[in-house]
């Protein structure tokens, strides 16, 4: 019933074959959202900035 959590992987160097894989990084909240999706990360200033989106628990909400 829809993406409920970011995954999370990193590396040194954006052309490297093999990422490394971590945690989770997100997690949709448990009752509250219904999905958790469309990551978008951008850098400003030298400061890194995520934005993402959610599906809440509204009754007429959409689940994708």
């Amino acid at each position: 019933d829809g993406e409920k959590k970011l995954f999370h992987i990193s590396t040194n160097n954006f052309t490297q074959e093999k990422w490394e894989d971590h945690d989770y990084a997100l997690r949709a909240k448990e009752g509250a959202e219904r999905v958790l999706w469309a990551p978008h990360v951008y850098t400003e200033n030298g400061e890194w900035h995520m934005f993402y989106n959610i599906g809440n628990r509204q009754q007429n909400a959409s689940t994708y």
